[in-house]
């Protein structure tokens, strides 16, 4: 999965897909949803930013998404 931590004091504050296979870092979209990249289903997937919570797929058929900088 992926962790989000405090960028002031470092603190863990959750886990996205936690349980899920090899994902690159996320990255917030505008509306606040938060986009990451899965190496084990080739896709973008959409996670509420607040519960951690899957929310849908947001690009298919992504080989190898890597970093979305």
């Amino acid at each position: 999965g992926v962790r989000e931590y405090d960028r002031n004091s470092g603190a863990y504050i959750k886990s996205y897909n936690a349980t899920g296979g090899w994902q690159w870092a996320g990255v917030f979209a505008p509306n606040g949803d938060v986009l990451i990249g899965d190496h084990a289903t080739n896709d973008i997937r959409r996670y509420d930013p607040t519960t951690a919570l899957y929310i849908s797929t947001f690009a298919t058929n992504i080989i190898g998404p890597g970093d979305m900088l």
